[in-house]
Order: C-alpha cells, then structure tokens, then sequence
C-alpha cells in the first residue's frame, strides 16, 4: 500500500495542487520608456552620421593623393580643378557646393 501512495504521489495524483499566482502586469513608464526611444533613434542617426563622416574622409585622402600625382604627373587644371571641389565637398560635406561647382565650370569649358 505504500508503494502505492508513493507512486500516486509521484504521479501527482492524490496531492492537492497549490495555485500559482500570476505576477501583476509590467507597468512601462511611458514617457520615459518614450523617451528611450527617441534616445535610441538619435544614437542610431549619429552612428550613420559618423560612418558617412569617416567614409568622406577616406575618400577625400584618397582624393588628395589623387590631386598630388596629377599635379606632378602634368593632369590637365580642369581635371585637377573638379577634383579639388570634390575633395572640399567631401571635406566640408557640403554637396551643393560640388554640384554647383562643377556646373559652372562645365559650362565655361564648353563653347
């Protein structure tokens, strides 16, 4: 009999069940679960930003080498010239500024 009661036991059978008590709901802070948010977006932005910056440097030194050899290699000035306002562009991240540039400059070279 009682290899019995140890094996309903066992089973879970005869033994009465304890209630489990569910935890109460998570409350979020929502203004600063908001405010973690908006922190996390402009932490994402400023990454993008500084790997658009180093990727701007990377190509304006090579820009610069570039500029270096066609000065010493005789590269004709209007080449070396576009080249130049790349490399600033790139330097200052103004883009409006190549473009505009490159325009006036293409349309002096043309007759």
């Amino acid at each position: 009999m009682n290899a019995a009661i140890d094996i309903r036991s066992t089973l879970g059978l005869g033994v009465e069940k304890k209630k489990v008590e569910t935890p109460a709901p998570i409350q979020i802070n929502k203004p600063r679960y908001v405010k973690l948010e908006q922190d996390h977006k402009d932490l994402q932005a400023m990454r993008e930003n500084l790997k658009r910056q180093c990727e701007n440097i990377r190509k304006s030194e090579h820009l610069r080498c570039k500029i270096y050899k066609g000065v010493k290699q005789g590269v004709d000035i209007e080449t070396l010239l576009i080249q130049s306002i790349e490399c600033i562009s790139l330097m200052t991240g103004d883009t409006v500024f190549y473009t505009q540039n490159v325009e006036r400059i293409k349309k002096r070279l043309t007759p």
